[in-house]
């Protein structure tokens, strides 16, 4: 080995262990600052159920809730629960799989491409703000880059001359489509594989990968076979069906889809700087794209080159045409294409332009922009507990920058919020829903939180006639904290004497699982009664879609009073209104709307 291999050697050890660092810090250990929401919870108790050998589920997650994936995920999740019963332990494992996607990268690029490109492009992917955003939480999404990485680098493989990768390669689609269902446009890849490598196609391995690719979906044909086919029937009416409620606009949607990280950046208040360098990035990116058109206009470009273009536009296609709602995170199907790209046009500005110095510039601003962001955004978490982004955040792009901000808790905010609770106060699960009020009880006790205080319910002996607590997302001076999580503030309250509101007892209706617990009274308006109020209430109500509209009044001794009014949305949930009244003696709430009412109710001093 010569001594220039040799120094070769040192700086790929060198930088393995950067990369390992970068993933293990933003992915593994701040874990906990992703979120965990209902979708987490419903995949989780799939995974429970068949690490205590209670289930075997036939089929997996829901794609836009129209029709079912394979149960791969569910079965996948579930490995951590065969050696420990904590959440925590499935969470970090999702968070584990991707992070292996970041060291995957480096040699995927490295084998295939070259050194200097899989230092760049691997360091881009690494400390990227949205790919660690949604790499971290405990859901499907966060599995794409991995298994995506996995599946190219055999079908490279097997373009390589390597016949025993194509079986490999049909297993990891296989895969993929049960992760999510974007990835069905690789079937495409696949197809242009097969006619550029015809030559060394072999009926044999492909037949033995035929077969590999249909073992994880057995028990979905299982159940197809028995229920008439109902989610193939779903598929097809998905691909011809229009399940949009609001026209869009192509313009709009090529400009947000475009601009798409800039402004996620905007959501997540991330600094002047940080948005510009995201914006330089996205310039960047479509001179990358246009660069590479060029090379395969003009027959320059290499077959791996060709691919991992094809990696990129195939799902962005796919998606930009897709009738249903676009969520941000479909994108991450095309990691770390975009960042492999992005890297070689910048590597190639250096080849065509003879200046050294202008990748190395751009190399530079783009990664610290990149890790900035990501201290930045973890910093801002840690110190809340809470995200604080607009509905399009999680939402239909077209709709970027608008709407009213939502409030999503953390992973760890959760967490810490029940451990610290169950160790004061151990509640039984009714008591969680009963003795819990405050805009911030949203946060802790609807739909996943909801599963998470089932756990530390029945981990710990109950106390009877356990104090009412009112969770606040900002500090009250006026009150004695018993603990807080982040910027959520625990105190000790007292319910006033009201009338039929659900929040305050014990005998509530029975309800699913994962619906939002909100009360149908039956009728078009109702009146509430509470007596003997000696200081200022406080009422909050969480409403259905339908009564959007519901007109909310107040009468303090029979006379019509104004109140003080917050509003506060939370995932899932959606407005919570906040009223202040100050009405000694006796008040009448009174809610009307021309839709039977859905709602709940809460009052608390």
């Amino acid at each position: 080995m010569g001594k220039k291999d040799f120094q070769l050697d040192l700086i790929d050890f060198f930088f393995l262990l950067v990369l390992i660092s970068l993933g293990f810090y933003f992915r593994i250990y701040h874990a906990p600052l992703g979120w965990f929401i209902h979708d987490s919870a419903r995949d989780l108790r799939f995974a429970q159920a068949i690490a205590r050998g209670q289930s075997y589920p036939l089929l997996g997650p829901t794609a836009g809730g129209i029709f079912y994936l394979g149960p791969f995920y569910y079965y996948l999740l579930s490995l951590p629960l065969f050696f420990t019963s904590k959440i925590s332990g499935s969470y970090y494992f999702i968070a584990c799989i991707n992070a292996l996607s970041v060291i995957l990268v480096y040699f995927f690029v490295k084998k295939f491409f070259s050194s200097k490109l899989a230092i760049v492009s691997s360091l881009l992917y690494a400390t990227f703000p949205f790919s660690i955003l949604t790499g971290r939480n405990m859901w499907n999404p966060a599995l794409l880059p991995t298994f995506s990485l996995l599946f190219f680098f055999c079908l490279f493989l097997w373009l390589k001359g390597r016949k025993m990768a194509l079986p490999f390669s049909l297993f990891l689609f296989s895969l993929l489509t049960q992760i999510h269902a974007v990835t069905l446009v690789f079937f495409l890849i696949l197809i242009l594989a097969f006619f550029i490598n015809k030559e060394a196609f072999s009926l044999k391995y492909f037949l033995m990968g035929i077969l590999l690719a249909m073992l994880p979906y057995l028990p979905y044909f299982y159940y197809e076979f028995h229920h008439d086919f109902e989610n193939a029937k779903a598929f097809f009416g998905f691909l011809t069906s229009n399940y949009q409620s609001h026209p869009r606009s192509p313009i709009a949607l090529f400009f947000n889809a475009t601009c798409l990280y800039p402004k996620m950046a905007k959501e997540f208040f991330l600094p002047t700087f940080c948005v510009f360098i995201l914006y330089l990035e996205t310039v960047l990116f479509l001179c990358a794209l246009i660069f590479h058109i060029i090379k395969f206009c003009l027959k320059k470009i290499s077959c791996y080159e060709l691919f991992i273009l094809n990696w990129l536009l195939l799902p962005i296609v796919f998606i930009l045409t897709k009738k249903d709602r676009i969520w941000f995170y479909y994108f991450d199907v095309t990691y770390p294409a975009y960042f492999i790209l992005l890297s070689n046009f910048i590597l190639n500005v250096r080849l065509h332009f003879k200046k050294n110095f202008i990748p190395f510039v751009l190399v530079i601003l783009l990664g610290c922009g990149h890790l900035f962001s990501a201290y930045y955004f973890d910093y801002n978490l840690a110190q809340k507990g809470y995200y604080q982004i607009r509905l399009a955040g999680l939402q239909d792009i077209i709709n970027l920058n608008k709407g009213p901000r939502f409030i999503l808790s953390t992973f760890k905010a959760k967490w810490d919020f029940w451990q610290k609770l169950s160790q004061i106060y151990p509640l039984t699960y009714t008591q969680t829903l009963t003795h819990l009020h405050g805009p911030g009880a949203w946060l802790m006790r609807d739909q996943d939180n909801r599963f998470i205080a089932s756990l530390f319910a029945h981990q710990q002996t109950s106390i009877q006639n356990p104090p009412h607590l009112v969770i606040n997302l900002k500090q009250d001076l006026k009150r004695v904290k018993l603990f807080s999580v982040g910027e959520i503030y625990v105190y000790k309250t007292e319910i006033p004497l009201c009338e039929h509101i659900p929040a305050h007892f014990s005998s509530l209706p029975s309800w699913d699982y994962f619906e939002t617990p909100l009360y149908a009274w039956g009728k078009k308006n109702i009146t509430l009664n509470c007596f003997n109020l000696e200081r200022p209430l406080v009422v909050q109500t969480a409403i259905s879609w339908k009564n959007q509209s519901a007109k909310i009044s107040f009468f303090c001794h029979g006379q019509s009073v104004q109140a003080k009014e917050k509003l506060i949305h939370i995932a899932y949930v959606g407005p919570i209104r906040i009223f202040k009244i100050n009405c000694p003696g006796s008040l009448s709430i009174r809610i009307e709307n021309e839709h039977s009412l859905t709602l709940d109710i809460d009052a608390y001093f």
